[in-house]
């Protein structure tokens, strides 16, 4: 194939707007919070989506001391996800110096926000949400999450 051309599904490593796929990157901010009290914060949240499909990388970090009681959430995704019926995405986190056990993030349908849960270690078939409680200050996770939009 020789010459550039500008069209989904052409070898080019060119992607354009035609067809309706689009192509967009930018910044996110995502609000760290324990129920309903957000928490001081410090993070890089990158995005890339291309067509319906979000890859989000974050580097997140509590500033202080964790407070407010309740399940930890980040809220603020980009885009919502999708109306999906059979599943939520989730992701395991790839770095986090939080608590024991496998920690991870899902998403519920037609949101912007991740719900924070982990695996129990003595039991791996055992799930439950993150509070306050398994933070401390400077708590961090590093993340990549990706998902399909409506």
């Amino acid at each position: 194939m020789s010459g550039v051309i500008n069209t989904p599904g052409a070898r080019s490593g060119v992607i354009g707007d035609q067809g309706g796929i689009g192509y967009e990157e930018g910044t996110a901010t995502l609000v760290w919070k324990f129920g309903s009290t957000t928490q001081s914060s410090t993070q890089y949240t990158y995005y890339t989506k291309i067509g319906r499909i979000v890859c989000l990388q974050s580097r997140i970090f509590l500033d202080n001391s964790p407070s407010g009681s309740g399940v930890a959430t980040l809220e603020g995704l980009p885009f919502l996800t999708a109306n999906f019926t059979d599943s939520s995405p989730s992701v395991r986190v790839g770095y986090q110096n939080l608590i024991d056990g496998d920690c991870f993030l899902y998403a519920a349908a037609n949101t912007t926000t991740l719900t924070m849960g982990k695996v129990v270690e003595s039991d791996s078939s055992s799930m439950s949400t993150l509070s306050n409680g398994d933070f401390t200050q400077y708590s961090q996770i590093r993340f990549t999450f990706v998902y399909t939009t409506s």
